[in-house]
């Protein structure tokens, strides 16, 4: 057997395992069932394009963290997560609240989950091979359980720079930081507006605001 021929059958075995153990994670991380889903999930579902691994969610969210981070960023998305797979469609995210039995830490949301805490959301897609697709999806769940650290250092690891982390070996990111100089924020941040906003990817869905736009 060719070398070629094998490493092409690695990386279809390394595809193939990351995506199910996805999956099994999936099946056994306890998800947050306490939340109804979304009023709108499945008139969503009807209108999303066909998503990929490595795809990247972000949303404008409830709640006045959402409206600090919208003020602070001046811009509607407050959140971001990477799509690790399509069929359930799962979001793995760095969240301080959105899983009341997982707080502050990196969790794996279905998409219902994801939806309970969103206004509207966008999709955005790198124009990522497919053997590096598998290859974010066996390396991003290794961060489940990372505590969520929100701080304007090197130290920190929230929706953003969690994603800046899995990506950044795969592409060289473009992102701006914003320094803020307010109050307990005072710090250097990224914030999903840069993810939206980057050239290097794509918008592949927005959905339409259900209340009047930011």
């Amino acid at each position: 057997m060719s070398g070629k021929l094998t490493s092409k059958l690695i990386y279809l075995a390394l595809g193939f395992v990351a995506i199910s153990a996805t999956k099994l994670l999936y099946t056994l991380y306890p998800f947050n069932t306490s939340h109804t889903s979304f009023t709108d999930t499945s008139q969503i579902l009807n209108t999303l394009p066909s998503l990929e691994i490595g795809d990247i969610i972000l949303r404008e969210g409830k709640g006045i963290e959402s409206i600090v981070i919208q003020t602070l960023s001046n811009h509607p998305y407050t959140h971001i997560g990477l799509i690790v797979s399509t069929q359930p469609i799962i979001i793995l995210h760095a969240t301080p609240d959105d899983n009341p039995t997982k707080p502050n830490q990196v969790i794996l949301s279905s998409l219902d989950e994801f939806l309970f805490h969103a206004k509207q959301i966008a999709i955005k897609r790198f124009d990522f091979s497919t053997k590096t697709r598998e290859k974010i999806a066996l390396e991003a769940t290794l961060w489940l359980g990372e505590p969520f650290v929100l701080s304007g250092d090197t130290s920190s690891l929230y929706c953003t720079t969690l994603l800046e982390s899995i990506l950044s070996p795969h592409i060289t990111l473009n992102l701006p930081y914003e320094y803020i100089d307010f109050s307990a924020f005072k710090g250097t941040y990224l914030f999903p507006k840069a993810f939206f906003e980057s050239p290097q990817s794509t918008l592949i869905y927005q959905s339409d605001s259900i209340h009047s736009p930011y």
